[in-house]
């Protein structure tokens, strides 16, 4: 299995357990935070910093490296992340979303985890949908029975958004409600975000199956 790097190995920071800038600064929570651990293949937190170090305690940023998602956007570990990750296998989590799960028992959070098991099968569906008064279209990439991941571009949704996606199957449109799970906000790719479909109709379901064993032949 590849060997990938955590951020305070890749960044140097020393603010690991025993690293050599703790007493000065203090252990970051990013190599502590076990509720992390194995997001996007790390150790802990070492590979969802951004969700972690960008929280501010007492208005005070409490990472070394921290910002907000869309300055950690031009981060160079971040884009060596998502690079090494690809499109598929990426992991977002906000600030907000792991704040949540922290506060919650170990079964939610692997709950959350284990959405992103059910099967997926490539798609090129075209979709349409609006949050926060603004307008969108995409692309579907890929689809199971919960969920879906959609390509667009300058999105700016807020955690935990619930909104509408209208999908054009074969010139006849389906609208499905969802929530958005995980965001990634690129500089030099398209967008993306995976949402989770609520109550999935049983019309979407057999489009998926219908999907599926397409793909099988």
């Amino acid at each position: 299995m590849e060997n990938k790097q955590n951020c305070w190995e890749y960044m140097e920071c020393g603010r690991e357990p025993k690293g050599f800038d703790v007493q000065m600064y203090d252990v970051c929570s990013v190599p502590t935070c076990t509720e992390a651990d194995g997001l996007n293949d790390g150790k802990n937190g070492g590979r969802i910093c951004w969700a972690l170090a960008g929280t501010l305690i007492n208005d005070t940023v409490t990472g070394k490296y921290a910002c907000d998602k869309f300055s950690c956007a031009n981060c160079d570990f971040f884009k060596l992340v998502c690079d090494e990750q690809g499109v598929d296998n990426f992991q977002m989590v906000t600030p907000v979303q792991m704040t949540h799960f922290k506060k919650k028992n170990s079964e939610v959070w692997n709950q959350f985890i284990e959405k992103r098991s059910s099967e997926r099968s490539p798609s090129n569906l075209n979709a349409c949908f609006s949050c926060c008064n603004m307008e969108y279209s995409g692309t579907v990439k890929n689809i199971s029975e919960t969920g879906m991941f959609i390509s667009t571009r300058n999105m700016s949704f807020p955690d935990d958004a619930q909104f509408e996606v209208q999908l054009d199957v074969n010139n006849e449109y389906l609208n499905l409600p969802v929530r958005m799970c995980r965001l990634t906000i690129s500089p030099d790719l398209d967008d993306a975000m995976g949402v989770e479909i609520i109550n999935p109709p049983q019309s979407y379901l057999v489009m998926v199956d219908k999907l599926r064993a397409a793909d099988l032949t």
